[in-house]
């Protein structure tokens, strides 16, 4: 009798760990392709704001070509409101632990939609403090309390 309760409690207990290592493993499963999608759009709204700071740069400097094709992006664009849209969707969604990040990374990016709005406006900043802006906005401020590197 005791050695059934035995076998009983073996059987149990390795059912249960088999459950939680597979509902570990269907956990990563759902969540990594959600994870690669944060990745990608992250990588999309760097590279945005890359070809974004260049235009602004060119078109402050006289280029008319540049200039046009500000004027011709639509805010959605202009702004890169359609990424952070999908962002926002994905980390409250899959990955809550995030929060605190993406509100730094959209604090940022808000500074660097005021610029944006400055330069398409009538009284644009000058090239330094755009240049101040993409420094300060990007890569993201240290959360250690470690100071700005300059």
């Amino acid at each position: 009798m005791a050695s059934a309760v035995i076998a009983a409690s073996v059987a149990l207990i390795v059912f249960t760990v088999t459950q939680m290592i597979a509902q570990k493993r269907d956990a990563t499963q759902l969540l990594l392709p959600k994870l690669e999608q944060v990745y990608l759009l992250l990588n999309e709204l760097s590279e945005h704001n890359a070809r974004m700071f260049k235009l602004y740069h060119l078109a402050m400097a006289g280029d008319v070509e540049s200039q046009n094709t500000l004027n011709g992006l639509d805010d959605l664009t202009h702004y890169g409101l359609d990424r952070g849209k999908k962002i926002v969707m994905y980390i409250r969604l899959y990955f809550p632990a995030l929060s605190r990040v993406h509100q730094m990374l959209f604090a940022a990016e808000g500074q660097l939609n005021i610029l944006r709005y400055e330069v398409r406006s009538a009284a644009p900043p000058g090239g330094r403090r755009l240049a101040d802006g993409k420094r300060r906005c990007w890569p993201l401020p240290a959360t250690d309390g470690a100071r700005d590197r300059r």
